[in-house]
């Protein structure tokens, strides 16, 4: 059973210093590919961090945050991307910390990424890019 969060999750930009956090986060190779299918390889490095960082650059194509509670601190990452202004944009690659699973806290972030695409680019709809086989990130 999932108990709800009562901690107010913000999103906080993605940087090169929340790195060796998210690596460790992701300690197997079947912990990355069920985060991020093949987007990233195992190991992940700072090099691939690194060029994931370049991506947000890009206009529209993502936006890259870890997902940040005063109480707790840093609980997750997630991402907003494929971002069609005033029409749609995607959730994917999220990631809530091995220590803070099943607490409600992705749904927590899941709830603040989709306020910041209705709000900040004001789409239409909002998919959740995830593998089928991902039962947790769909359940979230």
């Amino acid at each position: 059973m999932t108990v709800p969060s009562q901690t107010r999750i913000e999103l906080i930009p993605f940087s090169r210093e929340d790195f060796d956090r998210l690596i460790s986060w992701l300690p197997t190779e079947d912990d990355l590919i069920t985060w991020c299918a093949a987007f990233f390889n195992y190991p992940l490095t700072h090099a691939q961090l690194e060029r994931y960082l370049e991506s947000v650059k890009v206009p529209n194509a993502r936006l890259v945050f870890k997902a940040y509670s005063i109480e707790h601190g840093p609980m997750g990452h997630i991402e907003v991307s494929h971002i069609w202004p005033h029409l749609s944009s995607r959730l994917s690659r999220v990631l809530v910390a091995p220590d803070k699973r099943h607490r409600g806290f992705g749904s927590d972030a899941v709830r603040e990424a989709v306020s910041l695409s209705f709000k900040q680019h004001e789409v239409d709809r909002i998919d959740l890019g995830v593998s089928a086989a991902n039962v947790a990130a769909i359940g979230c």
